[in-house]
């Protein structure tokens, strides 16, 4: 079941690949011997079924398109932009640690990225925002490091001694749940560097702070210096004046992440309303469209996947880029079904940079068009000749 659960979680994405890593680690140092028998078969044969369809793509696929030079591929995006910007390493850094990081973990202050250094001017008005974002990321690495210092710390008395047989049932099982934890907090690192090392982080941390979405397997381990009940029992009982200060700490820090999460609660309750009414309006676009007969349409990347999705395929769209250029098409069948239509409608928008090249180039050709605006969306549908 293992090696089922293993091989679909990598068929589905392969951000999940340095928790894989991190946990094929774990069996390896404790479990050598059970997977050198018919158990290790058996998990290698569930990995096999569970990303059958992956094997199954990259053994018909064209060399270009196998799943690791699509990765890479993903991984590289945006190093165009960050090469024509000049844009620092340092940004990249500040990108994954100040913005991404409280984003995925749910610091929810949505600050606007040009209250960041190198991303912007700090103004007043934000740059408070901008300060805790920063502090709970570097807060959070820091935190890290601890619980990885304070795991290996736990291991190394009893990993010192080179045979099993020398360490008691207690002993080992602290190790194992040691290694766990410290297995837990390598994952999360891995995930972090990897976007870190990723032009996307410097060009659109916001958006893609998603790509972090593994490292919240890894908070428990982040955490748990804050949480560990026995070691604050005894800090309790302990004299000393910076003793009671690093337990008041560590019970204000507990305090303050507690409050951040509620009130992220409470606010993604609040924002329901609006998410329904953006949701209640998409519905309302799909539905114009398929009345004017527009099936098969060109838009920007955001709304293509989801008038699709909405539609269930009654609608196909296909992307384009700021300048009406082919944009990123993630199903590329769909791109080959509104390039074979004749006249595909345009839905951009309304101020959009594509809606606004479109209607420039509309007006200085000679041809026939319809243009309609729908849910805040500008439509143009060109007519035959």
């Amino acid at each position: 079941l293992l090696g089922l659960v293993v091989g679909v979680a990598i068929w589905v994405d392969f951000l999940i690949l340095p928790v894989v890593a991190a946990a094929g680690l774990l069996l390896a140092l404790f479990c050598w011997r059970e997977i050198r028998t018919w158990t290790g078969l058996s998990l290698l044969l569930g990995i096999i079924i569970g990303a059958f369809p992956l094997i199954l793509y990259n053994a018909t696929a064209p060399l270009a398109e196998n799943s690791l030079v699509t990765l890479y591929a993903i991984h590289r995006a945006g190093a165009e932009q960050v090469a024509a910007q000049h844009l620092p390493f340092l940004r990249q850094v500040i990108g994954a640690i100040m913005i991404s990081l409280p984003l995925t973990t749910g610091a929810n202050t949505s600050c606007p990225i040009e209250t960041f250094p190198l991303f912007g001017a700090p103004t007043g008005a934000f740059l408070q925002c901008a300060v805790f974002e920063g502090c709970w990321g570097i807060g959070f690495i820091v935190l890290g490091i601890i619980a990885a210092v304070l795991a290996v710390r736990g291991i190394w008395p009893y990993w010192r001694r080179s045979t099993r047989q020398e360490r008691s049932f207690e002993q080992r099982q602290t190790v194992i749940r040691e290694c766990a934890r410290l297995m837990l907090l390598v994952s999360g690192g891995l995930t972090l560097l990897s976007y870190m090392l990723s032009p996307v982080a410097a060009v659109l941390p916001d958006i893609t702070s998603r790509y972090l979405i593994c490292l919240l397997i890894a908070i428990p381990a982040v955490l748990w210096p804050l949480w560990d009940v026995g070691d604050s029992s005894r800090l309790l009982i302990l004299p000393g004046v910076r003793t009671k200060a690093l337990l008041l700490l560590r019970v204000g820090i507990v305090l303050l992440v507690a409050t951040t999460f509620l009130l992220g609660t409470v606010r993604t309750f609040g924002e329901v309303p609006v998410a329904q009414a953006v949701y209640n309006q998409e519905g309302a676009l799909v539905q114009d469209l398929l009345h004017i007969g527009a099936t098969r349409i060109y838009s920007e990347y955001w709304t293509c996947n989801r008038l699709t999705f909405r539609s269930k395929e009654r609608i196909i769209c296909s992307a384009l880029d700021e300048q009406l250029k082919p944009g990123f098409d993630r199903y590329l069948p769909y791109r080959a079904l509104v390039r074979a239509t004749a006249h595909p409608a345009y839905v951009f928008p309304l101020h959009s940079a594509q809606s606004a090249t479109l209607k420039r180039e509309m007006l200085a050709s000679s041809g026939h068009y319809r243009h309609y605006v729908f849910e805040g969306y500008d439509v143009y549908q060109v007519e035959g000749a």
